[in-house]
């Protein structure tokens, strides 16, 4: 075990496995490890509220993605989508 640096520093490839509304900042400040790397993105822009008569909420608008956010906090990342199913 190790700490997230390391781990992203040390893959080839990495797997973002976190809550949503995390991975924006800890994409950030891992930038100089994710730097040229795939990262398999798994997240998915839930809220943190409950959900509205059974719907879940999303902190993210029609404008933008979390995975867009992603890719341009770490442009040189190849970030791929995977195991997207809300």
């Amino acid at each position: 075990c190790g700490s997230f640096e390391q781990a992203a520093s040390h893959g080839d490839v990495v797997v973002l496995a976190v809550r949503g509304t995390a991975a924006e900042l800890l994409v950030r400040s891992l930038s100089k490890s994710l730097s040229g790397k795939i990262v398999f993105d798994t997240t998915n822009p839930i809220a943190d509220s409950a959900p509205e008569n059974g719907v879940l909420k999303f902190f993210t608008d029609l404008n933008s993605s979390l995975m867009e956010k992603l890719q341009d906090a770490v442009p040189d990342a190849k970030f791929v989508k995977i195991f997207s199913s809300v």
